[in-house]
This record gives C-alpha cells, sequence and structure tokens, in this order.
C-alpha cells in the first residue's frame, strides 16, 4: 500500500503521524515515481497529498502538486466533487484559490467557480463571497453559471439603492470586460446585464431618483471618489445628463483616484458631448494604466474613431496598427482603419476614380478582419456588398489602363498601394 492510501486509511485510525513521516520520507526518495502515477490519483488522494504539503508549509512542493493535478484530473475531480467530506469540500476551494493567485494567467478561475457552482446546496455560507471574488478578479473567465447564481442570490438581498448601485458598478465593469474578452458571447452579456439592472431600476427609476440618493454629497459640493464612481455609472445607466456642478466632481475623483473603468466612462461622456481633445486625454491615461493587451487594443480602436474625428488621419492609423499589435487575433481594427480612409477621402486631392479606389483597400481590410476573427465574417460580407457597389467599375479599370490584380498607388496621407480588382 502506498503512504497515500495509508495515509487515508489511517486518518480514521488515529495513526496520521507514522503515515506523515512515510509519506515525508516517500516523497522525498521517490517522486518520480509519485508523479508518474498521476493518471491514476483520485481526488481523495490528491486532497490528501495536498493537506500534507500545506501543512509542511512547503510552497514550492504544493504548487508542483497541484500543477500535477491540473495537467490530469481537474475535470474528474468535479464529479466526485458531491462525494467527499465537508472538510475536504473546502479544501478544494482553497486549492483553487491558492493557484489562482499564484498563476492568475492559468484557467484556476474557472475550475474555482464551476466546484463552488458544483457545491452550491453544501457550502452556502461560502459561496457568495467565493462567487465575489472570482467574478471581480477574472470576470471573463467564470462559467456564465456563477454570474447567474451570484446575481440571483446577491442582488436580491440588497435593499438600500446606493448599495444596488454600488453593486451594479463593479459588476457592470465585469460584464463590459467580459464583453470585450468574449465578443461572440453577445447576447450571454445582455442577459447578465439586465439580471443587473433589473433590480436596480425598481429603486432608481429617473434620473430625480439618482440625484436624491446623493443629494447630501451633492449639496455640500463633496463627492468621495468612489461614491463619484458609483454615481457617475448610475447616470451612465439611467441616460442622465449631468450639471455642471456634478461634472466638477467627478473631475476631482478623476484627477485623485483614476482607474481604466472610471477613465472608459469619462471618456465616453465626452464623446458623446463631441468633446474629443478631452476623450483622447482619458483613453491615453486608460493605456498607461491599463495591464490586459486585449484591454489597451480595445481603446486603440477607440482612438482611432477619436482621431478621425479631429482629423489626425495620420495618428489614427498608429492607433489602429497598435491595436492589432496588441490583440493579434482580432479584426475589429481592420473595421475602423476601413472606415478611416473612407472618411478621409474628402480632405485628399484625389480624382473620382482614386476615390472609388478607395474601396479596394476598404474591402482588403476587411478580408484581413475575417482571416483574423471568422466570427466577424457577417459583418464583413455586409460591408464588401456595399464597397463592391461603389469601386470602380470593369469599364473604368479597362480605362486606366488596368488588370485585375495590378498595384494601384494611393497618395496622401494613406501613401499605400492597392490591388485592383
Amino acid at each position: 500500500m502506498s503512504p497515500l492510501l495509508m495515509y487515508r486509511h489511517n486518518r480514521k485510525s488515529g495513526y496520521v503521524f507514522t503515515t506523515l513521516v512515510l509519506l515525508v520520507i516517500w516523497s522525498a526518495f521517490g517522486p518520480v515515481d509519485c508523479l508518474g502515477q498521476a493518471r491514476d490519483r483520485s481526488v481523495f488522494e490528491w486532497l490528501s497529498l495536498f493537506e500534507v504539503a500545506k501543512a509542511s508549509g512547503s510552497e514550492s512542493r504544493l504548487q508542483g502538486i497541484v500543477r500535477q493535478s491540473d495537467q490530469f484530473q481537474i475535470q474528474a475531480w468535479h464529479a466526485e466533487l458531491l462525494d467527499l467530506p465537508f472538510k475536504q469540500q473546502r479544501l478544494v476551494l482553497q486549492l483553487y484559490e491558492h493557484m489562482a493567485k499564484e498563476e492568475p494567467a492559468g484557467n484556476w478561475d474557472t475550475h474555482l467557480g464551476l466546484a463552488a457552482w458544483t457545491l452550491q446546496v453544501t457550502l452556502p455560507d461560502s459561496l457568495r463571497p467565493i462567487m465575489r471574488r472570482i467574478i471581480r478578479r477574472s470576470p471573463q473567465k467564470v462559467p456564465v453559471e456563477c454570474w447567474e447564481l451570484y446575481l440571483a442570490d446577491t442582488l436580491r438581498l440588497r435593499y438600500d439603492p446606493y448599495e444596488l448601485l454600488e453593486e451594479a458598478t463593479w459588476l457592470e465593469q465585469g460584464l463590459r470586460k467580459r464583453e470585450i474578452y468574449q465578443p461572440e458571447n453577445q447576447q450571454e452579456v445582455d442577459r447578465l446585464r439586465s439580471m443587473v439592472l433589473d433590480p436596480l431600476t425598481e429603486f432608481l427609476t429617473d434620473c430625480d431618483s439618482l440625484v436624491e440618493v446623493y443629494k447630501p454629497a451633492l449639496t455640500r459640493a463633496f463627492l468621495p471618489p468612489q461614491k463619484a464612481r458609483v454615481f457617475m455609472l448610475g447616470n451612465y445607466l439611467l441616460g442622465c445628463q449631468m450639471n455642471t456642478l456634478q461634472d466638477s466632481l467627478v473631475e476631482v475623483a478623476l484627477t485623485y483616484s483614476p482607474d481604466t473603468y472610471f477613465l472608459r466612462l469619462a471618456a465616453l461622456r465626452e464623446e458623446q458631448r463631441g468633446e474629443y481633445l478631452k476623450a483622447v486625454e482619458l483613453r491615453r491615461k486608460c493605456l498607461r494604466i491599463e495591464p490586459s493587451d486585449l484591454m489597451k487594443a480595445h481603446d486603440e480602436v477607440k482612438l482611432v474613431w477619436l482621431y478621425q474625428q479631429l482629423g489626425e488621419f495620420r495618428t489614427a492609423r498608429i492607433a489602429g496598427e497598435a491595436a492589432l499589435k496588441l490583440a493579434p487575433n482580432r479584426g475589429e481594427a481592420y473595421f475602423a482603419l476601413a472606415d478611416l480612409i473612407l472618411a478621409s477621402a474628402p480632405v485628399c486631392n484625389f480624382s473620382p476614380f482614386e476615390r472609388k479606389a478607395l474601396y479596394w483597400l476598404a474591402i482588403d481590410y476587411c478580408e484581413k478582419a475575417v482571416m483574423r476573427e471568422p466570427r466577424l465574417e457577417k459583418e464583413a460580407a455586409a460591408r464588401i456588398s456595399q464597397y463592391r457597389k461603389l469601386m470602380p467599375t470593369r469599364a473604368e479599370v479597362q480605362f486606366h489602363n488596368l488588370q485585375t490584380g495590378d498595384s494601384f498607388p494611393l497618395g496622401c496621407w494613406m501613401n499605400v498601394a492597392v490591388r485592383v480588382r
């Protein structure tokens, strides 16, 4: 019998200390054999080994054990969770929590969410804080079932308008991130968003009710940064227009305590007002403190449009190219670049034929978008169908002594050669 099996057997008999000594000796002299049989380990055996490593305080051994479990039997464990003793159910959650912190780029938050969802009946007291932590930490990785469980169980328990709004602040932030990371699941995100907003709108029916919640702070012309964020989100969700005093309070909050989500909301507010320079400044601030390349790419795509509105076409193209480098598997930046070159045509001294030739370049961008991200095929097809109606006709191509496949130069700020179609 292996020391692991002896440990399981002897826990009930009281010979734990002797077995632990044997296990330490065995693991010291036979680690290859231990890990070599990893595929045959059950969740019971892995947790026994995890308990020993945790008790010994050996961080490296603890991480090694958990990484082995990640390679082999994580999915199988979920089927065994409900058969575990109560103490070991908690240990599974601790194991996932530990590795989620050690390896944030891994899938541990997904495992943790699935485990918590599986144990929702047996661990109700532990469920809510676990769900809250993993949704805040990795909103894009947490299974949708965990979102639904948290929203159904938590939002209905909050009856104070400010608490509801504060809860909606970080939930909406997580949903926005999930939306960017999983654009193919937009309907799912919309459904979750409605679960966030429905209880909120029961208390905040209009903009006046929102101001009433913050009236004392607004009257004193003082709004702490956290409350400013929540107040701003409330205005955003309800579609309210903020007055000059409220604007100044938000500006103070941005100065003293900026974060990426708050900066993006502020940028959106300036975009809607036509204050494009201010919006650019806020997006640039966001880029400086955002750790995620994918989220940075999202901001760069927004900057393409903003610089386009300002007539800074070369700078807009640089932003689009930056987005493509930051997110090599995303193609939305190509759509932004297609819009950019078509919008800039009036400022270039192009002939009628050259203006039509821009649509060849726009079609190229749409095709590249689909090559990077096949889910964009439907939108790309709709764009290409429209562009084909506006590009040079065959007669016009022949008139300019061109053939399909030739290169045609486009000057102005673009300075590129486009393939004749």
